[in-house]
């Protein structure tokens, strides 16, 4: 009998949590483009996870886009968490971040949206990497929720 890719890959994925691995980091952009969306690393990871939540962590980025750039925008995150949501088939996303800044947009609304989303309980711990906003000195406040974020300078980290 002939194992498919995605029959592997979800082996391989519970045999790393049966041998103890239990951060899973994804993307919405990894995997194939069908129906003008990415997500199929979502699901694959959704699938091999399944029953198994409590086990691990997951982690997936937003923000690549097709063609289009990267994206940070309030609407943009709000529709890739529901979608990533789905994908995982969970209700809640353990590390939920950028994966490239979008220059378009403020960080201070793109920082803001995702400590909405712990809010609403589709995001546990928010992440913003320092190396996207090394240029900037903010101090944001949103909800309950402050951030301080100092400027750094890693422009040498890689």
């Amino acid at each position: 009998m002939m194992i498919t890719v995605n029959e592997e890959s979800v082996r391989t994925i519970q045999g790393a949590l049966e041998l103890g691995v239990t951060m899973f980091d994804t993307a919405d952009i990894y995997g194939e483009f069908v129906q003008q969306r990415f997500g199929g690393n979502e699901k694959l990871v959704g699938r091999a996870l399944k029953g198994q939540r409590e086990k691990a962590i997951i982690a997936t980025k937003f923000g690549i886009t097709h063609g289009q750039g990267p994206k940070g925008d309030p609407a943009y995150i709000k529709k890739s968490v529901d979608a990533s949501l789905f994908y995982l088939g969970i209700d809640s996303i353990d590390l939920y971040y950028q994966h490239r800044v979008d220059p378009n947009t403020p960080i201070e609304e793109t920082v803001g949206t995702l400590g909405d989303l712990v809010k609403e309980g589709k995001n546990q711990h928010p992440i913003y990497s320092l190396k996207a906003v090394n240029k900037f000195n903010c101090q944001l406040f949103h909800g309950g929720l402050s951030w301080l974020i100092k400027k750094q300078d890693i422009s040498n980290d890689s």
